[in-house]
């Protein structure tokens, strides 16, 4: 499949995604004057955005955007992350965050080196993704195996959970 087919695909899968709400965005909630820097930065950054219009890069370059995100805003926007995956220009650093954050608790259950507040956070996180957008999941981690940019045996447990629907 080339990639112009599989971004279709993602779209399709999660066009119906909705946004979350600014209270959903981060665990920190909508920030207050109790709240600065660094810890309402994703938050600033997401507030009223659609998914299309995510500024991938800039978000990547946050102090720790993606577990900031609660599961709901994980969930809406990770197509803006799965199509910058698959640019020529940025697909390394980002296919590499997405390839991480699928597998990232998976892994590290298997050494058991974190809680089971880590593995329930990575349930509910996965818990929201539709069969659909669970089959775009494997064919983006297939192509980055395709593609070279990882390697199977380093994804397949993570494609076996994501196709299986497994709780951790």
């Amino acid at each position: 499949m080339d990639r112009a087919q599989l971004r279709e695909q993602i779209v399709a899968a999660f066009t119906e995604n909705q946004y979350p709400g600014d209270d959903r965005l981060t665990w920190y909630g909508t920030p207050g004057p109790e709240v600065g820097p660094p810890y309402d930065e994703t938050f600033q950054l997401l507030r009223g955005r659609s998914w299309r219009e995510m500024p991938v890069e800039e978000f990547l370059l946050g102090d720790t955007p993606i577990p900031d995100l609660t599961p709901e805003a994980y969930h809406y926007y990770m197509p803006a992350l799965l199509l910058a995956s698959l640019d020529d220009v940025a697909c390394g650093d980002v296919a590499f965050t997405v390839t991480f954050y699928l597998s990232f608790i998976p892994q590290i259950h298997e050494f058991g080196r974190y809680s089971h507040e880590y593995r329930r956070e990575y349930n509910q996180r996965m818990a929201l993704f539709t069969d659909a957008q669970r089959e775009v999941l494997i064919r983006v981690l297939e192509a980055y195996v395709a593609l070279g940019w990882e390697a199977l045996e380093e994804v397949q447990p993570t494609i076996d959970i994501i196709r299986e629907k497994k709780r951790l």
